[in-house]
């Protein structure tokens, strides 16, 4: 496993037998990190289902909903910030040149 720092940091380094040491002395402890890996399953299986049954499309408004009105699912995380048609594509796993039809399409009049 590896990680970086954006900036500078200390990094605490815990053996699994401290950290389970730690759960048990602090039930808090305990409860916080089952509710942390409780919301990170839900929002897996939210990412599973929508690239298992949406079609493109959807996922990709999905990502661009994110921004306006953040929810589970494709692209959570992104509420408030502009992403671009590259990054909208990876997180709906698809192409760019596949949402800048959508896109087209949504900015397109819908004739009778």
């Amino acid at each position: 496993m590896s990680a970086a720092a954006v900036e500078p940091a200390e990094v605490l380094v815990l053996s699994r037998e401290r950290v389970l040491e730690l759960m048990r002395e602090y039930p808090a402890l305990a409860a916080g990190v089952v509710q942390v890996f409780a919301s990170r399953l839900r929002h897996l299986v939210a990412v599973v289902e929508d690239l298992s049954f949406r079609q493109v499309t959807a996922r990709v408004a999905r990502v661009v909903l994110q921004s306006v009105a953040p929810h589970e699912g494709i692209g959570a995380g992104v509420g408030g910030t502009r992403v671009t048609q590259r990054e909208i594509a990876e997180m709906a796993g698809t192409s760019r040149e596949v949402v800048a039809r959508a896109s087209r399409r949504w900015r397109t009049p819908v004739r009778s």
